[in-house]
């Protein structure tokens, strides 16, 4: 029995799904007393299996509660799913998933080689997908990488900033800017992408936020995670040379009925 994320919940990618997994009932797996085996399924393909050593085991007893057995030697080692299985538990939860619409928290069980699932709830640690509504299809459709820095934490505005003030900056803005959790964001991923502008950005908001810079170059070495390079435009400024779309003029502005502000307030 085990646990089924349909989103990693270490790093949060909606594309990787995360396999505990331990033998007897899941209950020991909740409460910590045993380290589960873990498996990552992306795209129908394990990424990565790592077997714990697990030395007990809970089972049901016939005449009511439960019982911790000890494991023999061999089975402490054992991989407790086959890779068959790890894939079918995996399309399952991605079919789940799609019916609820959102990543999904999953419990399940294997008993006489058939896969039953005890219960389902959405992840709530997940933040947001800027710009994205939470929906599974968007957002692992979306086969673009992308990096994005909250424009408030650099302006030291930590706080949840409120729809008007996020639909004013995004009016205004001189390059497209994403919301999320109640905050803005801007893609950063052509300009890592650029060697012109690379330097820059990451010297830039290494100075403001040194976390920041540590992020950036963590990405930057993830080795194909970038797009290729593109093409930049002879004489533009490395500022410059990926420009969003122009900021909405008051003459624009004029043409929304006035009462739309009162409403948003």
């Amino acid at each position: 029995a085990g646990i089924l994320f349909t989103a990693d919940p270490v790093t949060a990618n909606r594309k990787v799904l995360s396999i505990d997994a331990g033998f007897g009932l899941g209950e020991a797996l909740v409460s910590g007393r045993v380290n589960p085996d873990t498996y990552k399924v992306r795209d129908g393909t394990i990424v990565d299996k790592r077997i714990a050593t697990k030395t007990v085991a809970l089972y049901a007893v016939a005449e009511g509660g439960t019982l911790v057995r000890e494991l023999a030697p061999a089975q402490q080692t054992a991989q407790v799913l086959a890779d068959a299985q790890i894939l079918a538990l995996a399309r399952l939860g991605r079919t789940i998933e799609t019916h609820f619409g959102c990543p999904q928290d999953i419990e399940w069980c294997l008993a006489d080689d058939t896969l039953s699932i005890v219960q389902s709830r959405p992840i709530t640690t997940l933040y947001p997908i800027p710009g994205a509504q939470e929906d599974v299809d968007d957002a692992r459709s979306d086969a673009e990488p992308h990096v994005y820095i909250s424009v408030a934490h650099q302006q030291m505005m930590t706080d949840a900033m409120k729809p008007l003030g996020i639909s004013v900056w995004q009016l205004t803005a001189a390059r497209p800017m994403f919301a999320g959790g109640g905050r803005l964001f801007v893609d950063v991923a052509p300009d890592l992408a650029s060697p012109a502008r690379r330097n820059i950005l990451v010297n830039v908001l290494g100075k403001s936020d040194p976390l920041i810079r540590d992020a950036l170059m963590t990405v930057l070495a993830r080795e194909g995670f970038l797009p290729p390079a593109p093409a930049e435009q002879p004489g533009a400024s490395p500022a410059n040379r990926t420009p969003g779309p122009a900021p909405a003029s008051f003459e624009t502005l004029a043409d929304y009925d006035p009462s739309i502000v009162g409403e948003l307030i």
